[in-house]
């Protein structure tokens, strides 16, 4: 998957769960993009190539990052440096958005590093990444952010929010 269908569908499962808040929205997006850490062509690992590079030599991609262990491990170092819960619930958004997003693409080794080849990964499709399906699936996920920003009245939540920082720091 793209990139941007990375980021834009945990933003929208986000803004239907939590709201318009942009922390939220921000770190369901980033987590969206945080597996694909150990691709240096990626979206995130051409901004963090040296990191991207690294991971890549030492695991490969679609290994540690695309599983289990990944997810149990970057969620247990939010806890240990107690992170509000509501960012850690975004976070996995994101990232397990980003796994689901990957399996409908080719599939991703979710037990790793107990079966780490190619016949044991987890697959929901063979959709061709930056394909038709792919661009649908921005799209839905577009119209999904529209319609919870329509839905939740946020022009008038960010309205409020701008009153309340002017008046604070008047």
């Amino acid at each position: 998957m793209m990139g941007r269908t990375h980021c834009l569908v945990p933003a929208a499962l986000a803004a239907w769960l939590f709201g318009p808040d942009p922390t939220i929205l921000l770190i369901s997006a980033g987590a969206g993009l945080l597996p694909d850490i150990d691709e240096p062509q990626s979206t995130i690992g051409y901004r963090l190539f040296l990191l991207a590079k690294g991971f890549k030599g030492l695991v490969g991609h679609r290994t540690y990052s695309h599983s289990l262990v990944g997810i149990v491990t970057a969620a247990s170092m939010a806890v240990v440096f107690d992170l509000p819960w509501m960012w850690i619930e975004a976070g996995l958004i994101g990232w397990v958005s980003h796994l689901v997003l990957d399996a409908l693409s080719g599939g991703v080794p979710l037990w790793w590093p107990l079966y780490a080849t190619n016949r044991e990964r987890w697959v929901l499709a063979r959709w061709k990444p930056f394909g038709f399906a792919d661009h649908l699936i921005l799209v839905l996920a577009g119209v999904a952010l529209g319609a919870a920003a329509i839905h939740g009245n946020w022009l008038g939540w960010w309205i409020e929010l701008l009153k309340r920082d002017i008046s604070v720091s008047q």
